[in-house]
């Protein structure tokens, strides 16, 4: 896994905007290992400066969610370098993260769009 800078995280939130406001997608939660096969599906779209999870609307399991989540920019920003340290075992899942309620949803974005 190469090191990753704060101007690839600005370009990521770029590109899942842009790519998730043509395109809303259902993606699935990922495992430290980058495995999504025990994962849990969540849709997710862009709007205007945010992205929006909510469940899945065809994919089992899904998460269970009572309302929309949303992810800001600066939510993304902290635990985009949070998720390479969880992945190569620097910091436990714990850790990584921090206070974010959607960093599972975060980091599924992260593994699919990171590319």
């Amino acid at each position: 896994m190469k090191n990753r800078s704060t101007e690839d995280a600005v370009l990521l939130w770029q590109k899942l905007l842009l790519t998730l406001s043509d395109l809303p997608q259902e993606v699935k939660t990922v495992s430290k290992t980058g495995s999504t096969a025990e994962g849990k599906w969540f849709y997710v779209n862009a709007v205007g400066d945010a992205l929006h999870v909510d469940e899945a609307k065809t994919k089992i399991p899904s998460s269970k969610l009572a309302n929309t989540r949303v992810i800001t920019k600066v939510e993304f920003m902290a635990l985009y370098p949070n998720y390479y340290k969880w992945r190569t075992g620097v910091m436990s899942r714990e850790q990584a993260k921090g206070n974010s309620l959607n960093s599972s949803y975060i980091f599924a974005l992260i593994n699919k769009f990171d590319v």
